[in-house]
Parts: C-alpha cells; sequence; structure tokens
C-alpha cells in the first residue's frame, strides 16, 4: 500500500513529515507502537542525513521496535541523541 501510496504522489517526500535539512526531531508522547516505528519512522532514520537528535519519550515502542531503530541507526551515522525513555522496550530490544 506504501508504495502504491509513493507511486500516486512522487512528491511525497516523508511518512513522518521530516523536512530535509531537519536536524532535531520530536516525537514526543505520540503513542507510537512496534509497527509504525518499524514501517514509517525507521527507514526514514537510516537514509536522513541531517538528523542529529530524535527524541521518542514517552511512546509505546517496545522490542521490535528498538530492534528496528537500531537497524536504521546503523545506516545513519549523523543521529548522535536518541531519547527513548518512557518506552516498553524489555531486555532483548536493549
Amino acid at each position: 500500500m506504501l508504495l502504491k501510496l509513493k507511486e500516486e504522489k512522487p512528491n511525497l517526500v516523508s511518512f513522518c513529515g521530516l523536512m530535509p535539512d531537519q536536524t532535531e526531531a520530536s516525537f514526543v508522547v505520540w503513542q507510537l507502537t512496534d509497527q509504525e516505528v518499524k514501517h514509517f519512522l525507521a527507514p526514514e532514520i537510516a537514509v536522513h542525513r541531517s538528523l542529529t537528535k530524535v527524541s521518542l519519550f514517552d511512546n509505546k515502542i517496545g522490542d521490535e521496535g528498538a530492534k528496528a531503530l537500531a537497524e536504521a541507526l546503523r545506516e545513519n551515522n549523523t543521529v548522535t541523541k536518541l531519547d527513548l525513555h518512557l518506552n516498553k522496550i524489555g531486555d532483548e530490544g536493549a
């Protein structure tokens, strides 16, 4: 469905609202779930080269979302600050 949407809207740049030159992103209290992080946010973080700080304070991110973020950060070396406190990340996600 997402690929079809992108095909229909070729000027679509971001599913999460990130601007090309944005250096900080705040998703505080958005109640993001593992699936939203995995399918929308993590892929954007992986390719967004101007971001240096991402705040995901007080969401519903669990182990799967944390794993997706870790994979994204392997691709992105510009993010130096990541706030994940008050989420549902357990030992496996950590």
